[in-house]
């Protein structure tokens, strides 16, 4: 799989600043950031009055030749990704450098341990590729009060040192990118449209990789927008594409992720750079890692949730427990909306589809209205019976888990696990959902059909009932 940054893989982080205090206080000594101690120890080397001359020829010997180095393999790429790629290359050199000074001992320790834990070289190594692994340690991973990384050390030494404005400035914007969750919306030339969940910026861009996006494809991927002189963001990782659960779910993921304050955008900007409870910063690593269901040319495929452990194909949730006898009691059903938020779920005959996909296939051609009114007829069974169960009536709610009971036992052991995963992914995937299905499949009368599906919720439910 072809990696869109090839550059030696080495740790990065994130820069944020510490709030000015309200209250009334005395002075207290400033402790200087980790990048001003090593921009002073260089000052003070620089203006001592004994200079070692063949020290310092070998260290500009050794930039010209880290320089000429990464300007290699960079004329068959598209410019932006060109530029992007020798700035992160000097970057990397650049950390190597000051990664050997004690003030930033700490942080090249954790890089060193995460290298040792993810061994980020893409399939089939590791679902972690070199390209997401290198933006997380220069620009996310950070140490001190000043959550300061190895790009914004890079940045500020490099600035202080007098590097070309141009040039400060494209690594400060690095350092300012994150991952986040991107919506393809079509192609404009070689540019793909992607929208971002949360913020809703959308943005032409370019990606590298050579994946060729299609309209609704849900991405995970590291963005960096338009720089002049170019017109078009780049995707600076290779994409995760998320084929389930669908952009409902994802939206109601993002709306019970913990927040650390009222401002929706504030909060996904910093749970997609910084992580949340209970892996902090490795937080996308870790999902990323539990959530691989495999990959293709310039693409990783992931499927599930972070916060919902039987959702992801590779989750230690159940680890060392026995798996139930029967898939009716696998899972559980989670939070669910509100009824107020109804109105803004797609069309269920829409999310029908999609949570049928491993079991009908995407509907293969040839597929017979008889053939499809079968299938639907099981989607609606096994769509209805976690809630029924769970919420229905007491007496109904045994009868139906005894038919279903029946029913795995003659059905064939591929076919049953088939089933077992909807009734899993219905019970957490798209557990979201509260509405029933009531399903039909019409003939268009062009040799074709249509889906229809009514949705209704469970009997005797309350005004604004949420579920468990």
């Amino acid at each position: 799989m072809e990696d869109p940054v090839v550059a030696p893989c080495l740790p990065y982080g994130r820069w944020c600043t510490t709030p000015a205090v309200a209250k009334k206080s005395r002075n207290r000594p400033v402790t200087p950031g980790i990048a001003e101690q090593i921009i002073q120890k260089l000052k003070q080397t620089k203006q001592a009055s004994v200079v070692d001359l063949g020290l310092f020829r070998q260290a500009r010997e050794f930039a010209l030749q880290q320089r000429g180095e990464a300007s290699e393999d960079l004329s068959d790429l598209h410019p932006f990704h060109a530029a992007a790629t020798y700035v992160l290359k000097t970057v990397v050199s650049a950390g190597n450098l000051i990664g050997e000074l004690p003030e930033l001992a700490k942080l090249m320790e954790r890089i060193e341990a995460a290298e040792d834990e993810y061994v980020p070289d893409g399939p089939p190594m590791s679902p972690i590729t070199r390209s997401y692994f290198l933006c997380w340690t220069l620009f996310d991973l950070g140490i001190g009060l000043k959550n300061e990384t190895l790009g914004t050390c890079v940045a500020a030494i490099s600035k202080a040192m007098g590097s070309d404005a141009g040039y400060v400035d494209f690594v400060q914007r690095l350092c300012k990118s994150r991952p986040g969750l991107f919506v393809c919306e079509g192609k404009q030339g070689e540019a793909f449209v992607l929208r971002e969940l949360v913020t809703g910026t959308t943005c032409p861009s370019i990606i590298p990789s050579g994946y060729e996006a299609a309209v609704g494809d849900l991405l995970l991927l590291r963005l960096l927008p338009p720089l002049e002189p170019f017109r078009h963001a780049l995707v600076l990782t290779t994409p995760y594409l998320i084929r389930k659960p669908g952009l409902a779910a994802w939206e109601a993921y993002l709306k019970r992720a913990p927040k650390a304050g009222p401002d929706p955008v504030v909060a996904y900007e910093n749970l997609m750079k910084h992580g949340t409870a209970p892996h902090g910063p490795k937080h996308w690593q870790e999902y990323i890692f539990e959530a691989y269901s495999g990959d293709d040319d310039g693409v990783i495929y992931l499927e599930g949730l972070p916060d919902v452990g039987e959702s992801r194909p590779h989750s230690s949730v159940d680890e060392g427990q026995v798996a139930p006898t029967t898939s009716v009691a696998a899972g559980k059903i989670v939070r669910t909306l509100p009824l107020a938020e109804l109105t803004k779920l797609p069309k269920l005959s829409a999310t029908l589809l999609e949570f049928s996909e491993s079991f009908m296939g995407g509907v293969p051609p040839g597929t017979t209205l008889a053939q499809m009114r079968e299938g639907m007829a099981i989607v609606e069974l096994m769509w209805n019976a976690p809630v029924l169960m769970r919420h229905g009536d007491a007496r109904r709610s045994s009868e139906l888990k005894q038919v279903v009971e029946e029913r795995f036992s003659q059905l064939p052991h591929e076919l049953r696990a088939t089933l077992e995963g909807l009734l899993r992914d219905r019970s957490t995937i798209y557990g979201y959902d509260p509405r029933l299905a009531t399903v039909r499949v019409i003939d268009d009368g062009k040799g074709g059909f249509t889906v229809e599906a009514e949705a209704r919720l469970v009997d005797g439910a309350p005004e604004g009932w949420r579920g468990p």
